[in-house]
This record gives C-alpha cells, structure tokens and sequence, in this order.
C-alpha cells in the first residue's frame, strides 16, 4: 500500500473574503450572513427571535464565526469545525442541545466549498435548468 499524496488547495483568500466575495455583502454583514446560513431550515426563524432577545445564548456560535473568519486552508478550517462540533456536543441546554438552535458544522462545510470552491448552491442549479 503506497502513500497517497495529498492535494494541497490553495484558498484565493481567507474565509471571510471569500464569504463576502462570493454572496457580494459588506464585510461587516459577514457574521450575521454567516449565522442566517448556518443555522438549519427548522431553527432559523426561532433562532432569530431567541437572538434578539438574547443574543448570549448564540455566543459559542459567533466565537466559532470569528475563528473560522481568516483561515485560509482546509486543515485550520476543519480543526475549528471539530473544535466547534465538540463545544456542541458538551452542550446539554435546552436551546442547543435538545432542540438543536445552533449553527449547523455541516452546513459551515458546505459554506466553505461553496464559497472558496465556488461551487453553486442547489438553488442556482435549479433556477439555471428553469431558465433553459
């Protein structure tokens, strides 16, 4: 069995300016847009009304936004998802653990491949097959 070489792809910059490049919104939207498209479909509406209440519950979420905001390759970028993913876990509160109101470390993945790749999102796909 022989070594496989890993690819090494170089990120055309950190996180964040792809994020902000990619959905074309200011760099100070950059942790709100993150969060709106973090969180999964069944939580997002409850998720905003909990934050404007009491942002304080979303912390660790903002805390993982900021870390994950200049990374620039996959590695540094999985180490805080599963440094995030782990937080989550230990959590057993009611907002995070049992209902799961929390940014997805699965939808930051796609996030990153969507936005450092450029890969489309599924929606783009559909409306570029209605258009012909």
């Amino acid at each position: 069995m022989g070594d496989k070489a890993k690819k090494v792809v170089r990120w055309r910059g950190t996180f964040r300016e792809c994020f902000c490049d990619h959905f074309h919104c200011q760099v100070e939207d950059f942790e709100r847009l993150v969060f709106q498209k973090g969180v999964p479909w069944h939580a997002s509406l409850i998720a905003r009304w909990l934050f404007a209440r009491d942002p304080q519950l979303f912390r660790e979420d903002f805390d993982a936004i900021r870390e994950i905001a200049n990374v620039k390759s996959a590695g540094v970028f999985k180490t805080e998802i599963n440094r995030f993913y782990g937080r989550n876990v230990r959590d057993k509160g009611w907002v995070r653990g049992t209902f799961g109101i929390r940014l997805s470390a699965k939808r930051l993945i796609g996030l990153k491949n969507r936005v450092v790749f450029r890969k489309p999102s599924r929606q783009t796909e559909i409306d570029d097959i209605l258009k012909g």
